[in-house]
């Protein structure tokens, strides 16, 4: 939505349609009031897929149907060329338009996070199926904007993508991540609600196996008595009840006591930003991110910020002191002693971050990628 809604702001002398998958009525209220003040009804329009019904028999001829009613549509509307901002997204119709190509099919790439990581993601066939389908069409299309280098990278190790098909567009946070001035007073309904009750140092992002928790939990119970004393251990993310019960049972297995690790589960997004203000340190120790947003949310709330050494993690953060090895419980340790025992490389990292991140932004993302499909639309051989 980011890079949509800023390129139709810099779209310049270009036309830009908006097509909408008409089974997911309430995004598509939501799309419409944020582009209306940008766009003309006529540059907004709905396409809808065939009803799941005993009619096509299996998915995968419903699927197909459905792909055919929607290479339809997206062609009637003349286009000079396509942008798919997500070709992965579950069960979505999300075809790269197989008449190759009567006009430059352009999509975005998030991350190969489930073929890096086949045996966590793509051990239930019907799951590997789809996605291999899914990566067919990633293959096809004539342009790939990447979110980061990193991800570009992977698709030319792992895909064999022509490096000439590929362009890095970067990517960027929304603007209600910036520091904000929380008083104890106004903070102090926070810490009582989620049982904050010592300085935080802070981990947010999904709760799945790459997300790396359970080595940031290790080497939390790794640091010296008297740090584990002064700050808690607060993981903001939604999360069932199942896994949280397995961390804090491995939390109590490494010798932690029950108010060392805060599991929040769910906040809301006032509460995540006034958590990133007020946290002594953020550290994120994923094993893999194709672009790695919570680290920018982080430093742009002026969190002094560590992470992994991994994937789009260290050209985001732009400097190596704030690396670690993520498989290495150690190694994560020291870095956050490091950080929590050096008032000045604290300070240092607070204002580092503030400046960093305002080299991102989706403007700038958004003249990426207007650029690039400008430059196949110009060489495309219809």
């Amino acid at each position: 939505m980011g890079l949509t809604e800023a390129m139709v702001r810099l779209r310049g002398k270009h036309e830009i349609i908006l097509a909408l998958n008409g089974t997911y009525y309430e995004s598509c209220v939501d799309v419409r009031n944020l582009f209306l003040p940008f766009l003309t009804s006529k540059n907004i329009l709905t396409w809808y897929p065939v009803k799941s019904d005993a009619t096509f028999g299996d998915a995968v001829i419903h699927r197909d149907v459905s792909e055919s009613l929607y290479e339809h549509f997206i062609y009637s509307l003349k286009p000079d060329l396509i942008l798919m901002p997500s070709i992965f997204d579950g069960d979505s119709i999300t075809r790269v338009p197989a008449t190759k190509h009567q006009v430059p099919i352009v999509v975005v790439l998030y991350d190969l996070i489930p073929l890096i990581f086949k045996e966590l993601y793509l051990a239930d066939p019907n799951s590997k199926s789809l996605y291999s389908y899914k990566l067919d069409q990633l293959k096809s299309a004539d342009l790939i904007l990447s979110i980061s280098e990193s991800a570009r990278q992977d698709a030319i190790k792992y895909l064999f993508i022509p490096p000439e098909r590929l362009v890095n567009i970067s990517s960027a946070i929304d603007s209600r991540f910036k520091v904000i001035k929380f008083d104890d007073d106004s903070f102090q309904s926070i810490r009582a609600k989620y049982k904050i009750e010592r300085k935080i140092i802070m981990y947010t992002g999904g709760s799945d196996w790459r997300k790396n928790i359970d080595a940031l939990i290790r080497a939390y119970a790794r640091l010296k008595a008297d740090l584990r004393e002064s700050y808690q251990l607060v993981i903001v993310c939604a999360i069932v009840q199942g896994e949280m019960d397995r961390l804090y049972n491995l939390a109590r297995k490494e010798g932690l006591g029950d108010n060392d690790v805060v599991l929040t589960g769910y906040v809301s997004e006032s509460e995540m930003v006034a958590l990133y203000n007020r946290c002594e340190l953020f550290v994120f120790p994923s094993w893999y991110e194709g672009f790695g947003l919570p680290a920018l949310e982080a430093m742009a709330c002026g969190a002094p910020t560590i992470v992994s050494n991994t994937s789009s993690l260290p050209e985001v953060m732009g400097r190596e002191d704030v690396l670690f090895d993520p498989y290495n419980d150690q190694s994560i340790a020291e870095k956050i002693t490091q950080v929590l025992t050096d008032d000045a490389f604290k300070k240092d990292l607070r204002d580092y971050g503030l400046v960093q991140s305002t080299k991102f932004s989706w403007d700038k993302t958004a003249q990426r990628a207007l650029d690039a499909m400008e430059a196949i639309a110009s060489n495309f051989d219809r």
